[in-house]
């Protein structure tokens, strides 16, 4: 989880993993330049990107499973 903002299609599962405009940006599949747009943004906002990337990296540590396990784990081991 290296704590970087993330640009992709929406298409299939990927909208349920990056909210557009948090933790990266969706764009239109076969839209080269809403791609472009997207990229141009991160390449010019470096507060945006860091913004962005740890909204990302902090959205997959509460939703991982091995969060969960190892916080599952910890209190057993307390127990």
């Amino acid at each position: 989880m290296a704590g970087l903002p993330v640009v992709a299609t929406k298409v299939g599962g990927v909208p349920e993993l990056v909210e557009d405009g948090v933790t990266g940006f969706l764009v239109p599949p076969k839209d080269p330049e809403a791609l472009a747009q997207a990229l141009q943004k991160l390449i010019d906002g470096p507060e945006l990107r860091k913004k962005m990337g740890r909204a990302g990296r902090e959205k997959a540590l509460k939703n991982s499973p091995w969060t969960a396990c190892s916080e599952r784990l910890k209190r057993h081991t307390r127990r």
